[in-house]
């Protein structure tokens, strides 16, 4: 009689077939540890960094605070008070650099600095409240993102309402009102 051919991919090919499967399948396990460890060594680093940045903060060093939550935020930008912290270091920084160019008006480069200083601290807090504000209806996180929240609007509108006074940027005038009516 005929004889039935022999399915191809028997039993050889099977076992290949199989090796190379547990082979993927292994590698891709190995891909997904290495990314976890990662992950997990970024964030012990970022959390490092946010513990420093608040040290030099309790140490009134807003330069070195700036720098440590910066670092931070670079490690991990999706992390709310890095970006709380970094805000009130420039902030801080900002208002010793104007202090500093009030003493002796001839020299513009602390001034500079403490524009270049209440801008970013701006810009640190819009990274912030981007963060804040899909929370602020979350019943658990509600609360917290409130105050943050509040937190933000305050040294904003200090920031703007500097640039506005002291530093002559009159368009930080209406942002300032504004912040200043929310809080």
């Amino acid at each position: 009689g005929m004889q039935a051919a022999a399915p191809k991919g028997g039993p050889p090919t099977n076992a290949a077939d199989q090796k190379k499967a547990v082979e993927e399948y292994e590698k891709k396990r190995a891909e997904v540890e290495s990314k976890n460890k990662q992950m997990a060594e970024e964030h012990e680093s970022m959390k490092k960094r946010f513990e420093a940045g608040q040290q030099l903060m309790a140490a009134k060093d807003w330069n070195g605070a700036a720098n440590e939550f910066s670092e931070a935020a670079k490690i991990d930008a999706e992390q709310q008070a890095v970006w709380q912290g970094l805000a009130l270091a420039l902030y801080n920084r900002g208002v010793t650099n104007y202090n500093e160019s009030a003493k002796d008006p001839s020299n513009s480069s602390k001034r500079d600095a403490a524009k270049q200083d209440f801008n970013d601290t701006i810009n640190a807090i819009g990274k912030g409240m981007a963060l804040v504000e899909p929370q602020m209806n979350d019943p658990q996180k509600g609360p917290q993102a409130k105050k943050s929240k509040a937190a933000y609007l305050k040294t904003r509108a200090d920031a703007e309402g500097l640039l506005a006074k002291k530093l002559g940027v009159m368009d930080m005038v209406d942002p300032a009102v504004k912040d200043y009516r929310e809080i």
